[in-house]
């Protein structure tokens, strides 16, 4: 998971920025557990850990990339680092709020289980999630600010310590072979591959074929629920 953040961020310090408060998330739960809480800690819990590894990696990469889609904000904000990161935090903070929520919600409602496992599993889970939200949103939220001031490298991509630094050498691995290019530093910002295939043949595809995708998965969950159905068995 490090690697892939190093290979996605760009770079070693906010990748570990990023792994410091997804690990750190579990010892802090830990402690609001059995110090406040009074209860033990079960090994069912500390499974959360594969959990977190996700949600906090993908709360990351939000809010990096809500950092990167503000240079093609409304005019003005891109002028200087502060206006692009305040319109950044703004626009990542209500998407992670809403997935945070959803994903406490969800294991909340374990909470009501009658198995004192599940119960404390779920009721665990869901303060790791809470917790890696608020290291999210301010620890690696500073991190972005403190790399963009102090950390950016000037280097062009592709190059021995340039953008990724090590993940460099895959760069230039991939230019040479495939004849990939990579644009100058201070040629202006473009789209990513993504975001051009995401507003281009995918969201064309979609709207295309919207009323045929929405047929189909509804034939899919109606197959599913039957197959579902008919296997319930019933007691006695």
């Amino acid at each position: 998971v490090w690697a892939y953040m190093w290979w996605t961020l760009e770079s070693c310090f906010l990748a570990s920025v990023a792994m410091f408060e997804i690990i750190f998330s579990l010892p802090v739960t830990m402690s609001l557990w059995t110090v406040f809480l009074q209860q033990k800690i079960l090994f069912f819990q500390m499974l959360t850990i594969y959990m977190i590894l996700g949600i906090g990696a993908d709360d990351a990469f939000i809010l990096y990339d809500a950092w990167l889609q503000a240079r093609f904000a409304d005019e003005g904000v891109d002028d200087h680092w502060v206006s692009r990161f305040a319109w950044a935090y703004r626009r990542s903070f209500r998407a992670m709020a809403v997935t945070t929520s959803t994903t406490c919600g969800s294991f909340l409602i374990g909470a009501i289980s009658p198995l004192p496992q599940v119960r404390d599993f779920c009721i665990f889970a869901a303060v790791v999630v809470f917790v890696d939200w608020l290291f999210c949103i301010t620890l690696f939220a500073s991190a972005v600010a403190v790399h963009h001031r102090y950390l950016r490298s000037d280097k062009q991509k592709g190059i021995c310590c340039g953008p990724g630094c090590c993940c460099g050498a895959c760069r230039v691995i991939g230019g040479r072979c495939c004849q990939m290019h990579w644009p100058a530093v201070d040629a202006p910002p473009g789209k990513r591959a993504m975001e051009r295939f995401s507003e281009g043949p995918l969201f064309d595809f979609l709207k295309r074929f919207r009323i045929e995708l929405i047929l189909a998965w509804l034939l899919i969950i109606s197959v599913m629920l039957f197959i579902a159905i008919g296997g319930l068995r019933t007691a006695g």
